[in-house]
């Protein structure tokens, strides 16, 4: 793993906290991303990237 670049670190350990599937994470925007810096930081995948198209919201 040293290898890797240090996004895909912080990718894998991102999609390993949220339990996200890689193409929910994958197309990821910035406008997804909601409170990164406060007590409870949310990331909203929308419907369009949700296998099941059921609406998600992971927390860490």
């Amino acid at each position: 793993m040293r290898s890797w670049d240090r996004r895909t670190r912080l990718a894998l350990k991102f999609e390993l906290v949220t339990m996200l599937r890689s193409s929910e994470l994958l197309g990821a925007h910035r406008d997804e991303l909601f409170d990164l810096d406060g007590e409870h930081p949310r990331f909203d995948v929308p419907l369009t990237r949700v296998k099941k198209r059921r609406a998600r919201k992971a927390r860490s």
